[in-house]
C-alpha cells in the first residue's frame, strides 16, 4: 500500500469510496487506526485494508 496520486490511500480513491457506500468521508464510515494517510491509515497490508469495517454507529441507507 501507497500513498501515490493512483493507489488505494490518494484523496481521489478514498473520495470514491465514501461516496460508493453512501457517505461524504472515509474517516467517518470506516474503522481506521489512524487518521494520518501518510500512516497509512494505520492499515498494516493490502488484506487489511480491504477487510476493514464499517463505523458501528454507520447505517447503510
Amino acid at each position: 500500500m501507497n500513498t501515490s496520486d493512483k493507489s488505494w490511500l490518494s484523496n481521489t480513491a478514498l473520495n470514491e469510496m465514501a461516496k460508493e457506500a453512501k457517505g461524504d468521508n472515509f474517516l467517518d464510515l470506516f474503522n481506521c487506526r489512524s487518521n494520518d494517510v501518510k500512516q497509512k491509515l494505520g492499515f498494516r497490508s493490502w488484506d487489511d485494508f480491504f477487510t476493514r469495517t464499517f463505523k458501528e454507529d454507520w447505517t447503510y441507507i
